[in-house]
């Protein structure tokens, strides 16, 4: 596709992330389910790196969300973090280093173009960060609770995971099922409009 001559895009996700190193590819994951859902109003992307060559993209967007990761040890309970950036796009401290952070990318944007998005960046939690690994249960988690944030659903089938976890999962819906609940019910996310308004978009 030619994004050069495309029209405004309301909200651009771009998620990123090494998925040869399990966890660290939360992010990408996330932008895959997205592509996938094909929502009319949301753009997802899914890349190994932000580069400059994302610019063509994200001055066409009215909002941009990055997600990727932050390492995490394996006795945390951690959850996702959530930073608006200044309209400047200083660098602000939260606690932790992690390569690539959008700030580069958005200020490339501002000084080459003039175009200056409404910008967040999710990072979910990662403990998982070696080649052959699953995704741990702690990022399975949170990858689906980044989803229910932005969409107001957490699907993301087809996400690599233990076997043996996926028996678990299975037994524990079947269970769930047999004692006659009923699902629980989730808000409504970005797509219905709700979150759209709290991210401060119009």
């Amino acid at each position: 596709m030619n994004y050069s001559s495309s029209p405004e895009i309301p909200l651009l996700v771009i998620g990123y992330g090494d998925t040869s190193k399990a966890d660290q590819g939360a992010g990408y994951k996330v932008a895959e389910v997205l592509k996938k859902k094909n929502y009319k109003y949301i753009q997802a992307l899914s890349v190994y790196k932000l580069s400059s060559r994302l610019a063509s993209l994200v001055i066409k967007a009215r909002m941009v969300i990055f997600i990727s990761s932050y390492q995490v040890s394996h006795d945390m309970d951690s959850e996702i973090m959530i930073k608006h950036f200044l309209p400047h796009y200083e660098k602000t401290e939260m606690g932790i280093s992690y390569p690539n952070p959008p700030h580069s990318l958005l200020s490339f944007v501002k000084g080459v173009y003039g175009k200056k998005p409404d910008a967040y960046w999710i990072l979910i939690p990662a403990v998982h960060n070696q080649p052959h690994q699953y995704l741990s249960c702690l990022t399975r988690k949170r990858i689906k609770d980044t989803l229910e944030y932005l969409i107001g659903e957490s699907d993301c089938d087809g996400l690599d995971r233990n076997p043996y976890q996926k028996y678990r999962e299975v037994k524990n819906k079947a269970d769930f099922n047999i004692r006659g609940e009923d699902a629980p019910t989730t808000s409504k996310g970005l797509v219905e409009g709700s979150v759209w308004v709290s991210l401060g978009w119009q």
